[in-house]
């Protein structure tokens, strides 16, 4: 079981104890602060209780598994697993790759609740980076001639040089959330001090 990976206190940054809830008891009625994002308590999902673990376990600044996990795909499979999925579950692709209108608004809601900007940028642009590495290790359908071809190599080019960039914003939002902390603590409070807002 993964959850033998992390001790109970690696959890104590959760904004929500999803880990001290009983999986047999409704998540909502054991901690009803969930219902601040309005997103979640929107959803009609049978599975309500695990997608709202699992959004929680991948998209917390405070996870755990943010800073356990670099891979994305480990970290989406374990979160999976944490919050009572099966494996072979039908919804794991729809979790993964934002494909459902109603989950993605879960996520965007509670990056909002968290209010971190930061925060959220790092988990789109990790979403973008690997999206983008999926399809430049997929191979080149639908080519049927070297005009095609040039075409699809030029596309792969864009995107590795997108990947550049991506990656080293990803890079630079680690350092920002992760050792840097003291430093965005102290621009945060420069930038709203009544002296600054004087000079803006």
């Amino acid at each position: 079981m993964t959850n033998l990976i992390f001790k109970a206190e690696d959890f104590a940054g959760l904004p929500f104890p999803i880990h001290k809830a009983d999986p047999n008891k409704s998540l909502f009625k054991q901690i009803p602060e969930l219902r601040q994002i309005r997103e979640f308590t929107d959803c009609a999902n049978p599975d309500v209780d695990k997608i709202v673990k699992y959004i929680i376990l991948m998209y917390a600044k405070n996870s755990p598994l943010v800073k356990k996990f670099t891979d994305l795909g480990i970290r989406k499979s374990t979160a999976a697993d944490m919050a009572g999925f099966e494996a072979d579950a039908a919804i794991l692709p729809t979790l993964y790759e934002f494909i459902d209108i109603e989950i993605s608004n879960m996520v965007i809601g509670f990056l909002r609740f968290q209010n971190d900007l930061v925060f959220a940028m790092l988990a789109s642009n990790e979403q973008t980076f690997y999206e983008y590495q999926q399809t430049l290790m997929s191979q080149m359908l639908m080519i049927r001639n070297d005009k095609d071809k040039i075409t699809a190599l030029a596309v792969k080019s864009k995107l590795m040089d997108d990947s550049d960039i991506i990656a080293a914003r990803i890079d630079k939002y680690y350092k920002q959330l992760y050792i840097d902390d003291k430093a965005i603590d102290y621009v945060k409070k420069r930038s709203s001090s009544p002296e600054s807002i004087a000079i803006q």
